[in-house]
């Protein structure tokens, strides 16, 4: 477990009413941004940050999540040695409203969202919430909006002074990354929708206020299909948005099929002719990184075929070619 925080909570119970309204044929939590899915790669990043004691707000009709959570990301915490747990939102309580439904004991929540994507520092955050001493601590960054009109100045006889065609303005926002403590959750109401944007206001009108925790990290909020393609984009661009694995997956081999270039991922000393743990890892096995299929460098192959994204294809070669894992050329092709 972290040291700066007792646990942290991903929020997973919108609607996500925009995402399927552009097009999306599953929940956006589950929507996949370079082949892996929303709500994992939030759950990537707390791992990555020691967190070990993990919640899930899941509206309780969301069964898709529900089954995503229990299973493969479930399956994931454990192998890192965490704990994840889901809290239920029987009613829809809002972007915030399921803070009220953490054990009374813990004294330090770091929440994140599963619709936004960031390789924000959030144990810089964490430690900015602890030296601030207040209440809830949200992280801020300079967004770029770019107003649809043409800008104009007028001088105080009317004349026209500058007009400038639909600049592009910088604008602090919230960047819906947060860290609360109790006195933040008390401000929550039981059973009813509540926004972070109210539990702001309510902490600022109380008195003890809200820290503001500026960055300049890569971020953006997936809410259709457009930002799902941006996200690739910024993925694909950003180091910090690889996959990850814990240490005791990235020691195992990586074996080169002698058929086809297909490369896939065994575990420890297995025979390079032996089947593998898994062919692959979509959502809805229980396997975690050992079964990543990669197509032949150059062209269309098993992962495409298989549902891959060639998102996962260049992370995983990123990999590989960073050390994390070794490799080996199979004597005989894999089945």
């Amino acid at each position: 477990m972290s040291a700066l925080w007792d646990g942290a909570l991903i929020m997973a119970g919108g609607q996500g009413s925009r995402m399927r309204k552009s097009g999306a044929d599953r929940p956006k939590p589950l929507v996949e941004v370079a082949g892996v899915a929303l709500i994992e790669r939030n759950l990537q990043q707390l791992l990555k940050h020691g967190s070990r004691r993990i919640f899930v707000s899941v509206s309780a009709d969301a069964d898709a999540i529900r089954a995503f959570v229990e299973t493969r990301l479930m399956d994931l915490a454990q192998c890192c040695g965490a704990r994840l747990e889901i809290l239920t939102e029987t009613r829809a309580l809002g972007n915030i409203g399921a803070i009220r439904l953490l054990p009374p004991e813990m004294q330090s929540t770091l929440v994140v969202y599963a619709d936004n994507l960031s390789t924000l520092d959030l144990a810089a955050m964490a430690r900015h919430h602890h030296d601030a001493g207040r209440p809830m601590t949200v992280a801020t960054h300079a967004e770029p909006f770019r107003m649809p009109y043409g800008e104009v100045s007028l001088a105080a006889d009317g004349g026209l002074l500058a007009y400038r065609e639909k600049p592009v303005r910088q604008v602090m926002v919230c960047s819906a990354f947060a860290v609360v403590s109790p006195e933040a959750c008390r401000q929550v109401p039981e059973a009813r929708a509540f926004g972070i944007s109210e539990l702001c206001r309510a902490l600022i009108a109380a008195g003890p206020g809200v820290t503001g925790f500026a960055h300049q990290a890569p971020w953006i909020d997936v809410n259709d299909l457009g930002d799902v393609a941006r996200a690739e984009d910024l993925v694909a661009a950003t180091p910090g948005f690889d996959l990850w694995a814990p240490p005791q997956v990235r020691r195992q081999e990586v074996v080169f099929a002698s058929a086809g270039g297909v490369l896939r991922a065994l575990e420890g000393d297995v025979p390079a002719s032996a089947r593998p743990v898994v062919d692959h890892v979509p959502a809805g096995t229980r396997a975690l990184w050992r079964g990543y299929v990669l197509p032949p460098e150059g062209g269309a192959g098993a992962a495409e075929d298989r549902g891959h994204s060639a998102g996962i294809v260049r992370q995983l070669r990123r990999l590989l070619d960073s050390g994390g894992l070794s490799s080996r050329r199979a004597e005989a092709p894999l089945p």
